[in-house]
C-alpha cells in the first residue's frame, strides 16, 4: 500500500533530487524512491528525469552523470523552494482572510452597540432637555407674577450666579416662553 501523498509525485522527486544532492543519486534510486510512494509507471519517472536532470530546459547539451551520481540542477532546487512558499503563501492567505473575517465581525458588532448607545443617550437628553423646559417655564410663570426677585433659580451658565426675575423677563420677552426655551435649548 502507497503512503499518504502530500504532494505531486514530480514535487516529491524533485525534493528527493534536492535532498540528496550533496553525496548524488542513481536514477534507479529516485525510481524506487517514487514508486514507494506514488503509482507512477517507470515511462513518465523516466520523462522527468530527461526533461529535468539529463536535458534541462535551456540546455543545448545533455548533462552527464558525475562519478555514478546525479546532483539536481539549479532550476530543480528553484522549483522546489518556490513550491514550499508558494504552499506556506496560500496557508497564510487562510489565515489572513480568517482574521479579517472575525475583524469584520467584531466590527460590525461594535457598530450595533454604538449606534443602540447612541440612541440610548438621545432618549436620556431629550428627557433631560424637557425637564429643562418645565423648569424654566415654571421660573417665567414665578418671575411674571414675582418680577422683584432677585433669586429666580436659574443659573447665568458663563458666571453660576442666580439670574434676577427682571432679567429672566427681559430675555424670555417677545417670544412665547416656550418658543424661547426651545430656541436656546435645541
Amino acid at each position: 500500500m502507497k503512503k499518504k501523498q502530500k504532494e505531486p509525485w514530480q514535487i516529491a522527486a524533485a525534493r528527493y533530487c534536492v535532498e540528496n544532492s550533496e553525496k548524488g543519486f542513481a536514477f534507479e534510486d529516485l525510481k524506487k524512491y517514487i514508486q514507494s510512494i506514488y503509482s507512477v509507471n517507470e515511462g513518465h519517472i523516466y520523462q522527468f528525469f530527461e526533461e529535468e536532470l539529463q536535458w534541462p530546459a535551456g540546455r543545448k547539451f545533455s548533462r552527464n552523470e558525475r562519478g555514478g551520481s546525479w546532483i539536481p540542477p539549479l532550476d530543480l532546487v528553484s522549483k522546489v523552494t518556490d513550491y514550499d512558499e508558494l504552499k506556506e503563501a496560500r496557508k497564510n492567505a487562510k489565515h489572513a482572510f480568517w482574521f479579517s473575517i472575525i475583524a469584520i465581525i467584531v466590527s460590525a458588532f461594535t457598530l450595533f452597540v454604538t449606534i443602540k448607545q447612541t440612541n440610548l443617550t438621545e432618549i436620556q437628553s431629550a428627557s433631560e432637555r424637557i425637564k429643562q423646559i418645565r423648569i424654566t417655564q415654571s421660573v417665567i410663570a414665578l418671575c411674571q407674577y414675582s418680577p422683584e426677585l432677585e433669586q429666580s433659580g436659574l443659573f447665568e451658565s458663563s458666571t453660576g450666579k442666580q439670574i434676577p426675575c427682571k432679567k429672566v423677563l427681559e430675555d424670555y420677552k417677545g417670544d412665547t416662553p416656550l418658543e424661547k426655551i426651545r430656541n436656546i435649548l435645541f
